[in-house]
């Protein structure tokens, strides 16, 4: 993913036929890694490369939030 991708959706599980999986986060920034997910120090370094971050939804967001749109 690259420019414009912030604020999709991490999606794991997904169902191509149905379209359903799970959202597990969303993108908001992009950051330098190595393979191994070090950040990087100099991103021009060999080995660095570009990836998008964000938070990851734990049930403690996850849970309230599914509980409300559910009472909607």
């Amino acid at each position: 993913m690259g420019g414009g991708s912030s604020g999709g959706p991490r999606i794991t599980g997904l169902n191509p036929a149905t379209g359903v999986g799970t959202v597990v986060g969303d993108n908001t920034q992009s950051a330098f890694a190595d393979a191994e997910g070090a950040p990087c120090a100099d991103p021009s370094h060999e080995g660095c490369a570009r990836y998008l971050v964000g938070p990851q939804f734990s049930s403690a967001i996850t849970e309230p939030l599914y509980d409300r749109a559910r009472r909607a």
